[in-house]
């Protein structure tokens, strides 16, 4: 029989419209792979797996397929663990999607193919934009916003009346949720963002129960970023966020579980690492109502690993990937490269001894974002306490070997390299071929593609650009470190503070890590 017509796949997919979160969750790019039914393609559906995540079948007779009932003119899409099934209707979806084989789209809509690829564009895309200069040295005039981000209004933290400003994008679709995350990977509850000690149904919650099985988490959605350098200026650069992928230059690293599938979440800590043991072993938690001496402190990064993968399958310490994403949607939604003077100094400033460390929980009912211009107190962003300030936080995917920049954006090798799994030297590790620079006050970064991104150029002053301090060692294999601690003037405090000047071996009360999930 021969392939079915393009309008057939059209009236197929024009649900875009009314069954647009079905549509929202699909795996994209999709890869229209012919016709189901009697005399079709295929005449049953196979197994959904990550092979064929994607793949798009249009039925041509009535039946059930994958334990679904569909009718001539339905779509199933594979979204890599199931066939989603979306119901034909009689509209034109010409504004929703375009088929292309490289990521451009065809002149014609009318020449769609068995193997072409579908990017959903439909009239309720989100896709905000900023662009930062680097030869701007002003934190706030170095960004400029791009694409739907145009005429919104900043975020900040008001600090002489207390009070978070979310401007234009408290409801933006990127903002994480609050949850107790069972170890199993299930959502057990969420919590009530203005106060943790409470489910959002208003009962008590878990946050700082022991017992719990599972911990205190931020649940993301799937977040697609873009990232494109300018043309002979790789420190200055457009990046766009989306809730899906445009074209094939969007990434979601932060959306791919440690076998490389997509997941329609990724979960952050809410709180600073801390160490519990289940009768067994010290396992990693993210906790409320813990003090400073039940901090994660004066552990090996590998140690900090085996900690946290106790919680079971999927757990790991932060990564790389989140970093990034957490990174530009601080710099999107604040319209600023000074992350400490929009939203907080955080715990700086203070005596050189662990018991200046704050414990766990001093902002749970703050709400999603909170902090001071003073050094006492902790910093709260995307609803995750002290993201910078107060103590070192370790994470997996970046290390710097003998000054050449080596970073990993998934556990599994759906990045392009080829190490298995995350590991302290770089081993097999993608490579960026450019050497760190002295150790000292970040002005310039560089970005690739990838969306990956490193320091580039410092100098001695702390009031232009980034703001934040880089500390480097070029000999060795050094093991990436984030955010400032406890003792560090706040200038040198941030989301842009980068360490790599120890070894993963290397232990203090004043190193750190947390737990991630996917």
């Amino acid at each position: 029989m021969d392939n079915p017509t393009f309008p057939i796949a059209l009236s197929a997919l024009k649900k875009a419209n009314t069954a647009n979160e079905r549509i929202d969750a699909l795996p994209l790019p999709m890869v229209f792979k012919g016709s189901l039914g009697t005399g079709g393609t295929i005449s049953t559906l196979p197994t959904a797996s990550s092979e064929n995540e994607g793949y798009v079948y249009i039925v041509i007779t009535d039946g059930t397929y994958a334990g679904q009932s569909a009718k001539a003119g339905d779509t199933f899409v594979s979204d890599g663990s199931a066939w989603v099934l979306i119901p034909a209707g009689d509209e034109p979806i010409s504004e929703y999607i375009k088929a292309n084989v490289s990521g451009t789209p065809t002149a014609s809509l009318s020449t769609l193919k068995i193997g072409d690829t579908l990017y959903q564009v439909d009239g309720k895309k989100i896709c905000y934009g900023f662009h930062i200069d680097s030869a701007e040295t002003d934190s706030d005039d170095a960004v400029t916003y791009l694409e739907d981000a145009v005429g919104m209004t900043p975020a900040y933290m008001d600090y002489a009346n207390d009070k978070f400003v979310y401007g234009s994008w408290e409801n933006a679709f990127f903002m994480p949720r609050p949850c107790m995350l069972k170890s199993d990977g299930t959502v057990d509850y969420y919590l009530d963002k203005n106060d943790y000690s409470k489910k959002e149904d208003g009962t008590a919650s878990d946050i700082a129960n022991d017992a719990y099985d599972g911990n205190a988490m931020m649940e993301w959605g799937k977040i697609f970023y873009k990232v494109v350098p300018d043309a002979n200026d790789d420190a200055s650069v457009s990046v766009y966020i989306s809730d899906r992928k445009l074209d094939g230059q969007y990434h979601a690293w932060s959306n791919l579980d440690d076998n490389g599938n997509a997941t329609e979440h990724f979960y952050t800590p809410i709180y600073n690492g801390s160490i519990v043991n289940d009768g067994t072993n010290d396992v990693l938690r993210s906790l409320s109502g813990k003090t400073y001496e039940d901090l994660c402190q004066n552990k090996t990064a590998t140690v900090e690993r085996q900690m946290a993968q106790r919680n079971g399958s999927g757990w790991d310490t932060e990564v790389y990937c989140d970093y990034i994403v957490m990174s530009y949607l601080l710099i999107l939604i604040s319209k600023s490269l000074d992350t400490s003077g929009k939203f907080g100094n955080g715990r700086c400033g203070q005596a050189s001894a662990a018991s200046s460390m704050l414990g766990t929980g001093t902002m749970d009912t703050k709400g999603m974002f909170w902090g001071s211009n003073t050094n006492n107190y902790g910093v709260k962003v995307f609803g995750m306490e002290n993201q910078w300030s107060n103590q070192w936080r370790r994470f997996c995917g970046l290390v710097l070997d003998d000054n050449v920049w080596k970073y990993k954006l998934t556990k599994s090798t759906a990045d392009g390299s080829t190490a298995n799994d995350y590991n302290t030297e770089g081993t097999n590790y993608l490579t960026q071929n450019d050497t760190a620079p002295a150790q000292n006050y970040v002005q310039k970064m560089y970005f690739n593609e990838d969306g990956s991104f490193y320091d580039k150029e410092t100098s001695s002053t702390s009031s232009t650009r980034y703001k934040d301090n880089f500390y480097v060692n070029a000999s060795g294999k050094r093991y990436a470190y984030r955010g400032g601690y406890c003792i560090a003037a706040a200038a040198s405090c941030g989301a842009f503070c980068l360490s790599l000047y120890n070894a993963a071996s290397y232990a203090g009360w004043y190193f750190g890590a947390s737990v991630s999930y996917r």
